[in-house]
């Protein structure tokens, strides 16, 4: 027994032995590991003071949005040149001559230059910096020492495959493409990219100028998204900007408006920079933030009194391309409380760079289901009739014509352009109208177009048994414009 007792013993003390090893084992191991942290989380809950990210910073929570809005024309507004991004003919149809000045554009040891005459008078080769555009256009800009950017003097129509003159080419003849009232910077930055910082510093007249998108990126609609990606649990919706959330009609379409307009800023230069020769004013709505106030408290807009025929027809549509949100005002959608976004897309889940959410008449049916009975009259004429034909004639023009008197940018007034406001203004050259504007009919007269509207007008009304016509009706545009 004592000899058994001695055995127990001896076990317990070894078991003791190897539980007090194994403690001071894993005590030393868990000394040598490193203490994790806890894991902290934004502290966000406004917009407030919200800095620039960037639309890459966007991916990791919004990769489908992301590879969406990669699909529309908006992230390329402005890119570093390069073979990819360049679209005019710097090689074959190279040269351009316009009051008595070539230009020859070409490409050399993987750059590309337009040689043009400089501001001393001399020829000299300028080396492209970024391309801007695409689409309908192209044009070109270079960087100085100083880091002013400029537009260079000619650009490429995509559509008609040739180089057209964009601004003056000698420095003699007045909007001379380098003076300083044409800087990029003030002109066009803040629409071109996202996140502009002009950077201007007064003491050395130069710029540092930078942006975080080159094109219209996700903080160009939803604001600055730095709050966001560091905001508290709960707080993500207060610190970025939903568009389809803005309390306000017009808050929403200034979301756009803010680009797709044309003017001038009322803030002007010289109260920001000090920059000798520039413009007076901004080329965009200088000081207006998202969410806050509205576009036209920063910016003068063009107007049909004061800026027609450059800018609008005499009937009011817009003659010039970035004025959809101006027309927009004045339309029928304005009343009802129709936005951009109720159309449109900016993640591209359409499927078209027009970045409608459906194609052709599909869109418009959504809410114009039954247009036959709103006017039973003029509806239906064309059994293929279609109403973006017809009610967004292509009256404004970003860089060719299409047809005689057809721009390539459709109207956003969504009015039918009745024959009868050619008539009134005297002639095709002075008023466009939807069906000299469509290719089919361009070569009509717009009396004989009028009356075939009106005949047929009158048949259908019949047939529906409403009442005649009366000669106030078809009296001019506008009385006919009422009737709609």
């Amino acid at each position: 027994m004592a000899g058994s007792k001695a055995n127990v013993a001896a076990y317990v003390v070894g078991i003791g032995v190897l539980v007090a090893v194994a403690i001071v084992v894993i005590s030393a191991l868990v000394a040598e590991r490193p203490v994790e942290e806890p894991q902290i989380y934004g502290t966000e809950i406004t917009r407030a003071g919200a800095e620039f990210v960037g639309s890459q910073a966007c991916i990791e929570c919004h990769q489908e949005n992301h590879d969406g809005w990669l699909g529309t024309l908006h992230p390329y507004k402005v890119r570093e040149v390069s073979a990819e991004g360049v679209v005019g003919d710097f090689w074959n149809d190279n040269t351009y001559e316009r009051n008595g000045i070539t230009m020859t554009m070409f490409q050399e040891d993987g750059d590309f230059y337009i040689n043009t005459v400089s501001p001393e008078g001399e020829y000299e080769d300028y080396r492209i910096d970024y391309t801007l555009g695409g689409e309908w256009k192209q044009r070109y800009m270079l960087e100085w020492d100083d880091g002013s950017l400029y537009i260079l003097p000619i650009q490429w129509n995509v559509a008609t495959s040739e180089w057209v003159n964009y601004a003056g080419a000698a420095p003699d003849a007045g909007n001379y493409w380098a003076d300083r009232s044409r800087l990029w910077q003030i002109g066009c930055g803040s629409c071109h990219a996202t996140g502009l910082d002009i950077g201007y510093d007064s003491q050395t007249d130069t710029f540092d100028t930078t942006w975080v998108d080159g094109g219209a990126g996700c903080e160009a609609c939803h604001g600055p998204g730095g709050n966001h990606i560091d905001s508290a649990p709960g707080y993500e919706n207060y610190t970025i900007i939903n568009p389809a959330r803005l309390a306000h009609t017009e808050q929403k379409v200034d979301v756009c408006g803010q680009c797709h307009t044309r003017g001038s800023s009322k803030a002007l230069v010289a109260d920001h920079y000090d920059i000798p020769g520039a413009a007076e004013t901004f080329g965009f709505p200088y000081g207006y933030e998202l969410g806050k106030g509205k576009v036209k408290f920063h910016y003068d807009q063009v107007d049909p009194e004061k800026d027609s025929p450059r800018r609008f027809w005499l009937s009011g549509h817009e003659a010039s391309h970035r004025q959809q949100a101006i027309l927009w005002t004045e339309s029928k959608h304005f009343d009802s409380g129709v936005t951009c976004i109720d159309c449109h897309t900016g993640h591209g889940e359409g499927g078209n760079f027009r970045l409608t959410k459906k194609p052709g008449n599909k869109l418009c049916m959504d809410c114009h289901s039954e247009p036959e009975k709103t006017n039973p009259g003029i509806h239906s004429i064309h059994a293929s009739g279609s109403c973006v034909a017809c009610h967004m004639p292509r009256t404004s023009r970003s860089a060719t014509n299409l047809t005689d008197y057809s721009g390539d940018i459709r109207s956003h007034s969504f009015q039918f352009l009745y024959p009868q406001a050619t008539i009134d203004a005297g002639g095709l050259e002075y008023q466009t109208n939807t069906c000299n504007a469509c290719h089919y009919h361009e070569d009509d007269d717009p009396e004989d177009l009028q009356r075939v509207v009106d005949k047929l007008r009158q048949e259908r009304r019949e047939a529906f048994g409403m009442v005649e016509m009366s000669m106030e009706d078809t009296s001019g545009f506008f009385g006919l414009l009422d009737r709609e």
